[in-house]
């Protein structure tokens, strides 16, 4: 939404895939709109700090850590698809 800017944690879990045990990550991020784009910007939150916040859900969990997360979100003005940029 034009003129309003969002701060905040991120939780994201990911199940157990093929021989990976599941991770969970926390992470501190900001959004905002700018000239038609949408901005995502997140990283981890320290580990022994988003332990003691958040401890891990189960035994077999591992805590996951993003060292940076972006993404932008804009609209095709051809086709009016949404294009979503990640790095």
């Amino acid at each position: 939404m034009p003129g309003r800017n969002t701060i905040g944690l991120l939780y994201n879990r990911n199940k157990k895939t093929f021989s990976f045990s599941c991770r969970d990550f926390y992470e501190k991020g900001f959004k905002f709109y700018h000239n038609g784009k949408f901005y995502r910007y997140s990283a981890s939150l320290p580990n022994k700090e988003s332990l003691e916040m958040y401890p891990i859900p189960s035994e077999d969990g591992v805590r996951g850590f993003t060292i940076y997360n972006v993404g932008i979100m804009e609209r095709n003005p051809k086709d009016g698809k949404i294009n979503l940029h990640t790095v």
